[in-house]
Parts: C-alpha cells; structure tokens; sequence
C-alpha cells in the first residue's frame, strides 16, 4: 500500500512540475516576439527594416499580427534602432525569409548578407528573395493590414519549388559564400508583388553584387537546367503537348579549340506525356516521335536562351567559372580574361531523351 501511495505522490508531483514548466516556457515566449519575415530596404541612403512578428512557437503565430520599422545610415544602426523601438525582445531565431527591396538590390547586397552571416543568433539556412520593383516593406505593411500569413505562403512556395529542383541556393550562407570566394555573379529567386499577392517568378541576375537584370521564367529553366539541380518540370510545347521531364541530368564538358572555349552541354532526361494536340488524343509510335524531336528543340531554345542572357549582361548564372578553373589548361588561357570569359565562350547542345510513359490513350493495336 506504501509504495502505491508513493508512487501516486511520485505521479501528482510529475503532473504538477510538467505544468510549472509549461507556464514557465509560456511565459519565456510571451515576452519575446518572434520576427517571421523580415524586410531589408535602401531609401534615400538610408537602410529600411520592416519585420513581421507574432508570439509563438517556430510552428505558430498569434492571429494578432504585429509590424515594427527602423531605419539607420549602417544595416547594424537600423537592427539596433529595431530592438531598442519594441516593447519586448526581439528574437530571429525563427525567421525563415528575409526579403530584398529593388533599392537595396540596386545598391548592394554584400553589405547585407555579411552583416546577417556574422549575427549569430540569425539562421544560416534563411532564404533570400528579391522583390521586383518594389519595396520589401510594402509587403510586411500590407500583411498586417490584410492580416495575411505571408510567412505561411513563403514556406509554401518554397516547398513546390523543391519538388522541382534538388536544393535551394539563396541561403544565407550559400550567398555569403559566393561573395566571399571572389564571385563577380551571383543569382537570387526573386517575386513578383501584384494586387497584394507573393508570386515567385525566376531570377534576379547580380553583377559585383548589384542587381543588373530579372529573367523571365523560361530562361531562369534553362539556367536551372544548366546547373543540373533540376529535378522534375512541367514544360508545354508550341504544338499544344504537355509534358513532364524527370531524370534530368546534365553535364557541362570544355575545351579549348582555336584560342576559344567550347562547351558541349550533354542534357539527358525522361518525359511523361500529359496531354497532346492529336485528335482523339490518341497516341501510335509516329506522334510519339513527332513530340520527341519537337521536344529537344524546345530543350534546346530553353538553353540557348540562358547561356545568351548570361553573355549578354556577363553574368555568370550556371557556375562554368568553378568548371573552367578546375581545368588548369583553359583557365591559364584565360589568365587576362577570367572576368569576361563568356563573351569567348560557344556552346553546343547534345540532347538525349524519351518519352517514357504517357497518360494518354495509346493506339490500340
């Protein structure tokens, strides 16, 4: 009976602690707000930072959504200016977005990324976005008026972005990373604003860090499939077929031929086949193979389209440097031009795929 007793006692005073502690993290969270997004802007030579926070854990928020704005001539003035405005302590350790304004696209964004890299209480693995033509704190204003979980349809976004590449590579920490290695180029997702609503689109192309171009979405594919991170894609073709390619693989090979680089880009993949323009929407062996060839033309215009963006504004979006640099050959060749190599370099194109399975009626035969 004793040791019934004691062991009830031992349960009661589990149930109890648990309960205390509970209040207590309660508690602990209720005095921090949690920034979920937060906005990066330059305006009039002035760094802008607008945050989204709510109180919660990293997988909830209040339905009461809060903003808060500083501004400071340094980004590390403006953080501070941040803290020392709110009421609570503000904590990053759950922001998962930070958004870049055209201005500060426009400026620079070295500044940026290295004052967030050396902040350790900031997420490395934090995705970068540009906002196309328009402020990062417009959104961040917008959302609290709409009361619009944006945070919610960033992490959305991202997830069908993956189900299409193998990895992102707008960390934080990758970006620093590009930066710091020397890189003149770089690329970052950007999105476009329209009546209120996020849209991811394609890239926004950096030279020396400042924003020079956005690619449309067909061409930031063919950079995608430049970089073999690709992993399944919807394309449609001008005849009306749709299809889906997996098993992309694709592989960069140089050389040097009459003092110009060359590079044969191999692409390989599969398709499904979702609907074609036939009548009856039937398909034999002779459609099929129309839509093969009109494929691979198609996957060639997609690159040809990407590698003419790159050569045109001279910049470097599928990483050929690091390619061209392990090759000891073609990069001392290029010892007086390793800042403008693309304007000496062709392109050809070998492309191999099939259609490997369709959804579509099959001739009966």
């Amino acid at each position: 009976m004793k040791k019934v007793i004691l062991g009830m006692g031992l349960l009661l005073l589990c149930f109890i602690m648990g309960g205390c502690s509970k209040d207590f993290n309660k508690k602990e969270i209720n005095e921090i707000d949690m920034i979920r997004v937060l906005g990066i802007d330059f305006i009039d030579n002035q760094y802008s930072i607008s945050a989204l926070y709510g109180i919660g854990g990293p997988e909830t928020i209040n339905e009461d959504l809060e903003t808060i704005e500083a501004k400071g001539d340094t980004l590390f003035e403006a953080f501070e200016q941040l803290k020392k405005e709110n009421k609570k302590d503000l904590s990053f350790a759950f922001t998962n977005f930070y958004l870049i304004g055209q201005g500060l696209a426009e400026h620079g964004i070295d500044e940026t990324v290295r004052f967030l890299i050396s902040d350790e209480t900031i997420k490395i693995n934090a995705l970068l976005y540009v906002i196309k033509e328009e402020d990062a704190a417009t959104i961040i204003r917008d959302a609290k008026e709409e009361k619009e979980m944006i945070q919610d349809d960033l992490k959305t976004m991202v997830s069908k972005r993956l189900d299409s590449i193998t990895r992102n590579e707008n960390t934080v920490l990758w970006i620093f990373e590009g930066i710091e290695s020397g890189k003149s180029s770089t690329i970052i997702p950007y999105i476009n604003y329209e009546d209120k609503k996020l849209g991811m689109s394609g890239y926004a192309a950096f030279f020396a860090n400042k924003l020079v171009a956005y690619l449309d979405e067909d061409t930031s594919l063919g950079i995608d499939l430049l970089k073999g991170i690709v992993k399944s894609c919807p394309i449609y073709l001008p005849s009306g077929s749709g299809l889906t390619l997996h098993n992309v693989k694709t592989v960069l090979t140089p050389s040097l031929q009459s003092n110009s680089i060359h590079i044969n880009v191999q692409l390989r993949f599969d398709s499904v086949l979702r609907s074609i323009s036939y009548p009856n929407q039937v398909m034999n062996n002779e459609i099929r193979e129309k839509i093969k060839e009109e494929q691979t033309l198609y996957m060639i215009k997609l690159l040809e389209q990407a590698v003419s963006a790159s050569q045109t504004i001279n910049v470097d979006m599928f990483n050929l440097g690091d390619i061209l640099e392990n090759n000891t050959t073609i990069w001392n060749a290029l010892r007086n031009h390793k800042d403008d190599f693309l304007q000496f370099t062709k392109f050809d194109y070998t492309i191999e795929s099939r259609v490997t399975k369709s959804s579509v009626l099959e001739e009966w035969r």
